[in-house]
């Protein structure tokens, strides 16, 4: 490696003795060269602060987030740096599309978020899992309307890992590796941009990019950028918290990672081998700070926020005053969403604010790998809307925790006590698009047997212990006993994969009743050919059958009525006119139909004020290893999982 590791220096003085003088200490920044770094990240379009029932243009309100806050945020800091003699860095580390509807309009080609980031003055943003939602093609077409690749000269975006091919719309936009920033003194800082593993592993179509490793890229750009006369070098990542330990403690040379994709409000930066790991939440709720102090002589960065008294990350709320150019494009853009959202409804929904119901409670969407209030809901809202749809029962319903992106926050305010409105109840469960170019993942409905039922339970249990959370299924029309500890043998010690034990479900039962589940009227699914028509987004209908062709015990295939097996495509849930059912339309009209007050308003049930135990986690008897033959076995099922992790960015 050319160039001299950094010894990156992360100085906490609030917790040192000293701490109580540190803020009056003025500390002699001779020959040290002082610079603010201001970070976000998972911006998930969230152009105007959320939840919407809660924000107010003259009373405020409680609403976090929105790019008419982030420009006063940042203004504020500029100012205030500039009279000091002090440099500002702003960058973002990805998803800046995806979540509320107002990513719907990168399907319009308007390029919001990337207009209002150029505008406020971004330095550099790299490419994000989310940033791919709509296909590579779209995605080439959302940076074309933003301007690229010229615009490559107000707001670098960074793909460095990111290898599209020749000809490629992505290959003409021009994915940056690497760009280099001068301060006013002459320090040069090098930034570089990673999409990580877990964050690529999500993506529903690559093809036909390809990927490289991020530590062997990491390590050649941080060479690359030390030979080119970098200061100091900054990864701008988007593979989350663990993922960036990992690379702080793979690779030299890095001095600062800004990250996301994990959605962590790091109060408190990380300090990984020396390198400090900084992250700010998501949904601009947050506006990040580094306070920085580089020393040439040493060669060396010191963090200075505790010592000046400044926050890590600054709420981005109603004490935050707008910026009110900003605020004026951003009323543009939600007229645009407000066309866009009577248009592709056929006028059945005709603003993006409407009302739709009240709510005496709040929907969570966690804890991780459980049932939960949010995910019963929307499965309810999948399968019987779904059936209404068909005019025929739909038995069971599935959805993934990944795809839901936001809690369900009624209003909390007193103008708006109890509401819900359509843009916050969509944003739970409104991304992706479907073969129509219609905003939203379509309804899949098929039929599977009583074997597979089960089967996908244990994929749900299996796939979110090795690859995540997000792999965890909510679940309607079923109660399901699992114990998550019996879902694996172990590990293989060479590729650290675990071995499935096709274990974890210990008990299977089917509702029979109609409407809402209660806690009686089951029957038990104890497994055969007994065929039961499902209902589940298309996204979640895509993965499952894979990880059937790599562990054939896990197998589910989408099949007719008859048992015949189909293509996904054709189990696409199509309306009268044509058009495709979205998971989020069922969600809104579910909301809409829920039981009425006595004055004709629908509000939430009482059913969905907690879990009502469909999926119960218990502790079973714990597993015992097979003779050498059946660890043999699974043995080469857990191997087909390795695969699989390893292969999912070829799909």
């Amino acid at each position: 490696m050319t160039g001299i590791r950094r010894r990156t220096m992360l100085t906490l003085l609030g917790t040192s003795p000293l701490g109580s003088l540190a803020a009056d200490n003025s500390d002699e920044d001779g020959g040290r060269t002082r610079f603010t770094v201001l970070h976000t990240n998972d911006e998930h379009s969230h152009l105007i602060p959320f939840p919407v029932v809660n924000d107010h243009p003259e009373r405020g309100g409680t609403a976090r987030g929105g790019f008419a806050r982030l420009a006063g945020a940042v203004r504020q800091v500029r100012n205030e740096k500039q009279a000091a003699g002090d440099d500002v860095v702003l960058l973002s580390a990805g998803d800046l599309i995806s979540g509320p509807p107002f990513g719907w309009l990168p399907l319009e080609g308007v390029a919001a978020e990337l207009e209002l980031m150029q505008y406020v003055g971004y330095d550099a943003a790299v490419v994000g899992n989310h940033e791919f939602d709509y296909g590579p093609g779209a995605l080439a077409e959302y940076y074309a309307a933003g301007g690229y690749p010229d615009a490559h000269e107000r707001m670098p975006v960074l793909g460095t890992n990111i290898t599209p091919p020749s000809g490629h719309g992505l290959d003409d936009i021009g994915l940056l590796p690497t760009t280099t920033m001068e301060l006013r003194d002459g320090t040069t800082v090098g930034v570089f941009g990673l999409l990580g593993e877990s964050a690529i592993d999500v993506i529903l179509k690559t093809d036909p990019i390809a990927f490289a490793d991020q530590h062997e890229t990491a390590r050649e750009t941080v060479t690359e950028l030390q030979a080119g006369g970098a200061d100091i070098v900054v990864a701008l990542t988007h593979a989350g918290v663990e993922e960036d330990r990992e690379l702080a403690q793979a690779i030299d040379g890095i001095d600062l990672i800004v990250g996301g994709h994990s959605h962590t409000a790091l109060t408190q930066p990380l300090n990984e081998d020396g390198t400090i790991i900084a992250q700010a939440g998501a949904h601009l709720e947050y506006l990040g700070q580094l306070e920085l102090a580089y020393d040439r002589a040493s060669d060396s960065i010191e963090l200075l926020n505790d010592r000046d008294g400044t926050a890590f990350l600054r709420p981005l709320d109603a004490t935050v005053p707008e910026a009110p150019d900003v605020r004026e494009m951003v009323a543009e853009y939600e007229s645009r969403l407000h066309s866009h959202v009577e248009a592709t409804t056929h006028g059945e929904f005709s603003r993006f604010d409407e009302f739709l119901m009240r709510s005496d409670v709040s929907l969570s969407r966690g804890p991780p790998r459980t049932e939960t209030a949010l995910g019963n809901f929307i499965t309810d809202a999948i399968r019987l809307e779904t059936g209404r749809h068909l005019g025929e029962r739909v038995d069971f319903a599935f959805y993934p925790d990944g795809l839901i992106r936001e809690q369900l926050a009624p209003g909390a305010v007193e103008w708006a006590d109890g509401e819900v409105l359509f843009y916050d109840l969509v944003t739970t469960s409104g991304i992706g698009v479907g073969n129509d170019g219609r905003p939203g993942y379509p309804v899949v409905s098929f039929w599977v047997t009583e074997d597979e039922i089960r089967r996908a339970m244990e994929v749900s249990i299996l796939l979110s212990g090795v690859m995540g959370p997000a792999y965890f299924m909510q679940v309607s029309g079923g109660r399901f006993e699992y114990d998550p500890d019996r879902a694996t043998w172990g590990t293989v010690p060479v590729v650290d994969t675990p071995l499935p034990a096709y274990r974890a479900l210990l008990g299977a039962e089917r509702y029979v009743g109609d409407g809402i589940q209660d806690d009686a009227q089951y029957e038990p699914l104890d497994g055969g050919d007994r065929l039961y028509r499902v209902a589940t987004d298309y996204y979640l209908g895509s993965q499952i059958p894979v990880v059937g062709e790599i562990v054939s015990r896990l197998e589910v295939t989408p099949k007719n009525e008859t048992g015949d097996p189909i293509a996904l495509a054709d189990a696409i849930v199509e309306r009268a006119d044509g058009r495709e059912l979205k998971v989020w339309e069922t969600v809104a009209r579910y909301a809409e139909n829920q039981p009425q007050d006595a004055d004709g308003t629908p509000r939430l049930a009482q059913q969905y004020h907690d879990r009502d135990g469909r999926l119960l986690e218990t502790s079973g008897r714990p597993l015992a290893l097979k003779p050498l033959a059946g660890a043999a076995a699974v043995g080469a099922a857990g191997y087909g999982v390795h695969r699989w992790r390893q292969g999912r960015s070829d799909e």
